[in-house]
Order: C-alpha cells, then sequence, then structure tokens
C-alpha cells in the first residue's frame, strides 16, 4: 500500500511491423496518432550487391575453378536486375493478387546457387543453368499464363548476356536443351531440372544436374515404391513429367532452410460417366483466386 502522494509511473513500449497498407492491412488512425512511424525504404542496388557478393564469395571461395570465382558478382548481379524487372512487370491484379514479390524471393534464388558444390561445379554454362533452373522456381512458378512465362524468359535472356556474358542459345545448346538453329523460348529453361535424388544410396545426397529425365522417373519410381512398401496408405501414383516436375520443386524447397510452398490440388469422385458434367477450367481458377485472396488476408503468401 503506497502512502498518500505518491504515484507511480508505468513505462510501456510496444515495437511492431506491418506490411505495406492494403484492403487486409489497416490500421485504424486513432491507434496510429499514438506510435512513432519508422518506415525503411527498399535497398539500393549497390548495398543488396554487397549483402549478396558477400555471401557468392564466400561459397565459391570453396575450391571452385577460378573461371567460376570470377562470376561471383554476376550471379548477385544478374538476380538483381531480374527481381527488379519482375518487381516492375508482374504487379498484383484482382485475378493475380499473388503476384508479390520481396527480397526474400531474391535470396532464395542466391541460396538456390550455393546447394551445388564445388565438386559438381566446373564450368560457365552449367553455372547459368543453374542460376536460370533457381529464378525460374522462385519466380516463373507463380505466374499464371504463357505470355507472362515468356515476358520472364526475355527478362532472362537479356539479364544472362548483360552478366555472365554468354548467349543463353549457346549454353542451352551445350547442355543439349536447344537443337542448333532452333529459336529459345520458354519451353526450353523450363526443361532445366536440378535435384538431390538421382543417387538414392549416396551420403549426402548432391543437388545437381538432372541430365536423363528417363532415369528420374525410374528414380521417382523406386522412391515410390520404398514409401509404399512401408507404408499401411500405399499410393498407386502415375509418374508423367508433370508430376516429376512437381516432385522436384518440393524436394527443392525441403532441402532449404526455412522453405515453404504452398500445394493445392483438386479432388475427383468417381462419378458414373452417363452422370458426369464437362468441366469449366474457369471454375477452379475462381476458386483458386478466393483461396489465394484468403491467404493474402491473413498475411500467409509472403511467408
Amino acid at each position: 500500500m503506497l502512502p498518500p502522494g505518491c504515484f507511480t509511473h508505468t513505462l510501456s513500449l510496444l515495437v511492431s511491423a506491418m506490411l505495406p497498407p492494403g484492403s487486409s492491412q489497416h490500421v485504424s488512425r486513432r491507434l496510429l496518432r499514438l506510435a512513432l512511424l519508422v518506415a525503411v525504404d527498399t535497398f539500393p542496388d549497390h548495398t543488396l550487391m554487397k549483402i549478396f557478393t558477400s555471401i557468392t564469395d564466400w561459397h565459391f571461395a570453396k575450391g571452385f575453378v577460378e573461371s567460376l570465382v570470377r562470376q561471383s558478382k554476376a550471379v548477385v548481379s544478374a538476380t538483381i536486375d531480374v527481381y527488379r524487372a519482375v518487381t516492375e512487370s508482374f504487379l498484383p491484379t484482382p485475378s493475380k493478387c499473388h503476384y508479390l514479390f520481396n527480397l526474400r524471393d531474391l535470396s532464395r534464388v542466391i541460396k538456390g546457387v550455393l546447394l551445388v558444390p564445388a565438386t559438381h561445379m566446373k564450368d560457365l554454362n552449367k553455372l547459368v543453368a543453374l542460376w536460370l533452373h533457381e529464378t525460374y522456381r522462385c519466380f516463373c512458378d507463380r505466374l499464371v499464363n504463357d505470355e507472362d512465362r515468356e515476358k520472364l524468359f526475355a527478362i532472362a535472356y537479356k539479364a544472362v548476356y548483360a552478366n555472365f556474358r554468354v548467349h543463353l542459345d549457346a549454353v542451352l545448346t551445350d547442355l543439349g536443351y536447344l537443337e542448333a538453329g532452333e529459336t529459345p523460348a520458354h519451353a526450353h529453361a523450363a526443361s532445366i531440372v536440378f535435384g538431390n535424388y538421382m543417387q538414392p544410396d549416396a551420403d549426402p545426397k548432391i543437388y545437381d544436374l538432372v541430365q536423363d529425365i528417363d532415369d528420374m522417373a525410374v528414380k521417382m519410381e523406386y522412391y515410390l515404391g520404398e514409401y509404399n512398401a512401408a507404408s499401411c496408405s500405399p499410393m498407386r501414383l502415375v509418374m508423367f513429367r508433370c508430376a516429376l516436375d512437381h516432385v522436384s520443386r518440393c524436394a527443392r524447397v525441403l532441402l532449404q532452410d526455412n522453405g515453404a510452398c504452398a500445394l493445392t490440388s483438386c479432388t475427383t469422385w468417381d462419378v458414373p460417366a452417363t452422370e458426369r458434367k464437362p468441366e469449366d477450367p474457369r471454375d477452379f481458377l475462381s476458386n483458386l483466386g478466393r483461396l489465394l485472396a484468403f491467404w493474402r488476408e491473413r498475411g500467409w503468401l509472403n511467408r
């Protein structure tokens, strides 16, 4: 019990952060008037170069050949060029509300490049293919139509020559993804696959270029058989190319620290053929749009 005339003063300090304001991120002005607002602007390119180049320099110093050590800055500058172009070209709309890109996407490209050790990276063309694969996983996998994907390919195509000083045509031709005289397009870049599942008995498993898709399907069937042999609920799956790509993407996410991905599935029912109704693709896209809007309202899209 305090004696008369004595007062106590309690100091409360609340520090918080929020996403850019929008329809789902709104703070009352009555609350804002009590707060001291501190805004942090986006980092300029030279700051990003300094941060990420220190990381790539550390990585390429681990026994890489001299010709690749000199490409440390090129990896970062190419990624920054693509990141800036993507944030300007692919803006969120009601039908593309998940087109939200930030520095986490840039850092994930760099993290993906760090996954291949020096023992499995000896030439520039393979490094460019690795960078392109990681760029596609972080940016292209969010795009919803071929027009946007071709636009991203054009951005990456320019970034490769501007930073690595090699033509992407020559890289794809050397690695067998492009026939001589053929015009490069999104489909050729999307055919590049890296993963750590091609040597099931290896320890540790090495993240490396997948050179034979048929062999990749054999390895996936092997992993599926191993799972079915130990599971009470075996899965009967057909490992076609699209399924292989999705499994490869999931394996890459699980390989990285703090990796996360959203898996959206379509459930089918066994309905007699006489009772089936033709499916409208717009119904699925509409439902997917509502799901993404639900995630955006809760701030889950960028986690």
